[in-house]
């Protein structure tokens, strides 16, 4: 901020536990500004409310901007006019019981909401929910650790939510790119089954890239900045190779060109996901049954082509929007 003689003062925030400007003091440590706050944000009480008027960016309630034209706070996904959003939740559908207007899921002293978002979410790999961990950024955690299991739902039980430092996770993932695996999956069986498609997605889940339609041998995986965590996601064919085998989401069939593998376009990404059909365990021939009842599973992996899991279309889905038969 500069003073009267065209020379920059500084100031520095300290914030609450939920990030809130609370204190603001000048260089010597002298305070500035003092803020304090009601549960969803409203501000009671105000020392030398005249310091920040006019400031841009002003800094206040979970340390984001206040809108001086509006009153309102920025949140990414949408406003923040204490005590509540001016705009419902996009996922309200998932909580039947809450306003698609409530900030935090009306647990404003223990979660915060950086994007105005919905809560992320432990699942197990079967898709069942068992807690939460208080943040609203539309992410998913899925937990197979019977400890992690355990204390989360413990948490759950008594209303608690628990940190990601305090659990095992094998994946974590944001609901957009689960969205954009069942999209992958749908565009395969559009173009007949037997060619390839394929989707990167940002490490928010808010940027998707996808593919032209690829081959029964591959498909081109788009391109994507270099900075950042991307997931990558394609499918395998859904129908019988030349020799009348099965494709499946664990084998890579680019053998002639060691590029081509899958294995080898791992590594350019955080998380790889491969979606199709598993040929059924009790089958050993062939049969009409056996091939309309494959199971549509997406297959994860990691940069060095560590299998991590795999989920049931079906199981995506839920996950996605639990209410929705």
């Amino acid at each position: 901020m500069k003073n009267g003689i065209g020379k920059y003062n500084k100031h520095y925030y300290t914030g609450n536990h939920l990030s809130s400007t609370q204190l603001v003091t000048d260089g010597t440590g002298v305070a500035i500004q003092q803020v304090e706050y009601a549960p969803f944000g409203e501000v009671v009480n105000e020392y030398n409310i005249d310091w920040s008027s006019g400031q841009v960016p002003d800094f206040k309630f979970n340390g984001k901007e206040l809108d001086e034209e509006n009153g309102m706070y920025y949140f990414e996904a949408r406003y923040h006019a204490p005590p509540s959003f001016i705009s419902r939740d996009v996922l309200f559908e998932e909580k039947p019981w809450m306003s698609p207007y409530a900030y935090c899921s009306n647990s404003p002293v223990t979660r915060i909401d950086p994007s105005g978002m919905s809560d992320g979410d432990y699942h197990k790999w079967n898709g069942d929910k068992i807690g939460t961990d208080g943040k609203n950024d539309n992410k998913i955690h899925i937990v197979s650790d019977r400890k992690s299991i355990k204390t989360i739902r413990q948490n759950d039980k008594h209303n608690k939510i628990t940190d990601t430092k305090d659990a095992k996770i094998d994946i974590t993932i944001t609901k957009g790119a689960l969205t954009e695996v069942l999209d992958v999956y749908d565009r395969a069986v559009k173009n007949g089954g037997n060619a390839e498609e394929a989707s990167v997605v940002s490490e928010d889940g808010k940027t998707i890239k996808k593919s032209e339609t690829g081959t029964s041998k591959g498909v081109n995986i788009p391109s994507h900045p270099a900075d950042g965590n991307w997931t990558s996601i394609h499918s395998h064919p859904l129908g019988l190779d030349e020799n009348n085998g099965w494709y499946e989401p664990y084998k890579s069939f680019a053998k002639e060109n060691e590029e081509a593998k899958d294995e080898y376009l791992f590594k350019n990404y955080i998380l790889n996901i491969i979606v199709g059909h598993l040929k059924p365990e009790w089958s050993s021939v062939l049969n009409d049954y056996d091939y309309d009842n494959r199971q549509r599973v997406a297959v994860f992996y990691d940069q060095k082509a560590k299998q991590l899991g795999q989920m049931s279309l079906s199981t995506i889905r839920k996950i996605i929007n639990p209410w929705k038969k």
